[in-house]
């Protein structure tokens, strides 16, 4: 691991080998780009980036039910943890310029699309725009307060433990969606998180940020360009199989079970 002496990082989220690979390659660009700066990579397999100088790869398994969206805290929490600001950036993304370096400012930078409920996603999607009412009465948050994020690069810096409960809403924001089976993104759950911990989303310094990164929304074919094994396609296999898929449920509603009313009324 290397050993920065810069108060920033960056950090993201790789499960799977495609996500691993696509990790390392942002790691190499970091390293042509913001020479010194740290990534840290929450994925299944940290053995993958023993060799990266500029890596801190830790060991999760995926909590996600459905999708590993709001896994990404986990990365930002273990980032926080170590430097004082994080920038989370998707695994699928190429850094094609110098990183800009700057003094970024407690909470969160990042860019907020539009109110939650003008994202047309959700007013389209079945039951985002009714849980999203249901999320705001509980959690006590006036809807016009409430922002979209765009969750595929933004920045968290260290505000009095603020971040830290900014982590736990989320996570308990992500799994209120899960448990009502509505599906979505972790863009709702990082807004409403947010406005709970009563912070303004700024924006100084993200289109700055934004112009070095260029992100693929994983259409990076990667299947073209590696060989693979027989136990790689295995391996694959394996991490969709059901039990996977029904432990990862169970704990998930078990969870919820501590803080029924929360959750379930």
């Amino acid at each position: 691991m290397l050993n920065s002496h810069k108060d920033f990082c960056f950090c993201t989220l790789a499960f799977r080998k495609k996500y691993r690979e696509l990790a390392k390659q942002l790691a190499a660009d970091l390293e042509t780009h913001s020479l010194g700066t740290m990534l840290v990579v929450c994925t299944d397999n940290p053995n993958d980036f023993q060799n990266l100088t500029n890596v801190f790869a830790f060991k999760k398994s995926r909590e996600g039910v459905d999708y590993c969206y709001n896994d990404k805290r986990f990365a930002l929490k273990k980032a926080l943890e170590l430097c004082r600001v994080t920038i989370f950036v998707d695994a699928d993304t190429r850094i094609i310029g110098k990183v800009p370096e700057r003094e970024w400012m407690s909470g969160i930078t990042c860019k907020g699309f539009m109110p939650i409920l003008e994202h047309p996603p959700n007013q389209s999607f079945p039951g985002r725009k009714e849980a999203i009412h249901k999320l705001a009465k509980k959690l006590e948050l006036p809807l016009k307060k409430v922002s979209f994020v765009q969750e595929n690069l933004f920045v968290i810096a260290r505000d009095n433990g603020r971040e830290i409960q900014f982590i736990q809403e989320w996570g308990k924001i992500g799994r209120f969606f899960e448990v009502q089976k509505v599906k979505t993104k972790d863009g709702n759950p990082i807004g409403l998180a947010t406005a709970k911990v009563g912070w303004n989303i700024r924006n100084e310094g993200w289109q700055e940020l934004a112009q070095v990164m260029e992100h693929s929304f994983a259409h990076w074919d990667w299947q073209k360009n590696q060989v693979r094994t027989f136990w790689d396609k295995v391996g694959d296999k394996l991490q969709f199989e059901h039990w996977q898929y029904l432990y990862r449920l169970l704990k998930t509603q078990l969870i919820a079970l501590l803080n029924f009313n929360f959750y379930y009324r």
